[in-house]
């Protein structure tokens, strides 16, 4: 029997849920001003939490013959 290392490669999909308080007068406000403050400089402070992980599709990336007659 043959033995054979076989390298796999999976992406890990992490989905995070940030939660933040603003001020503003209305909701379409308080979203421009959440959105802002993460994608720009503003010293926003988010509460991230992981929400959801999705391990993906496994691939084979590597398969290796071990030559056992060398390794004895």
């Amino acid at each position: 029997m043959t033995q054979f290392t076989i390298t796999l490669e999976r992406t890990v999909t992490t989905r995070e849920i940030g939660r933040v308080v603003v001020d503003a007068t209305d909701l379409g406000e308080a979203e421009r001003v959440a959105r802002q403050g993460v994608h720009g400089n503003a010293q926003i402070s988010v509460d991230w939490q992981a929400d959801l992980e999705d391990a993906g599709r496994v691939h084979v990336v590597d398969v290796e013959e071990i030559n056992t007659a060398a390794a004895a």
